[in-house]
């Protein structure tokens, strides 16, 4: 039995939840970003108040050290790398929602079965374990 309805129910809730979690990653590289800038600016503020350079020499040392250690956690995290795939997997089930939308009252089961397919294999892209928990209910 074919049923458009449902796929397209299913189309829309997997844009949204796909939205949602391209939303949460945006604002997790976001403040990723956010802290290097803040260490940056503070390296340039220390370096440019302090006169004797033996006084700055502990506190460069710390301000670098986190600055690396921000830098490794953002590369450990991966927040733009699934920014960009929820971004993109949002788009295609959109995209899909759309062409269900276009088609007539009825389809025959060749038409089905590939939009089906479509559905199956942007599933199967979904790294739902990435999903922050908050959105899967």
């Amino acid at each position: 039995m074919m049923n458009k309805d449902k796929l397209l129910d299913k189309c829309e809730a997997m844009t949204l939840l796909c939205t949602k979690a391209c939303t949460y990653w945006n604002m997790v590289k976001f403040c990723f970003n956010i802290l290097l800038v803040l260490t940056s600016s503070a390296m340039c503020i220390m370096n440019s108040i302090s006169k004797n350079a033996y006084t700055k020499k502990i506190p460069n040392i710390v301000v670098n050290a986190i600055g690396v250690l921000i830098i490794s956690l953002n590369n450990s995290v991966k927040a733009s790398e699934k920014f960009e795939c929820f971004k993109r997997l949002s788009q295609q089930f959109m995209i899909l929602s759309q062409e269900i939308e276009a088609l007539e009252l009825t389809i025959d089961e060749d038409k089905y079965a590939i939009l089906i397919l479509k559905y199956d294999n942007l599933i199967h892209d979904c790294a739902f374990e990435e999903i922050p928990y908050k959105y899967k209910f």
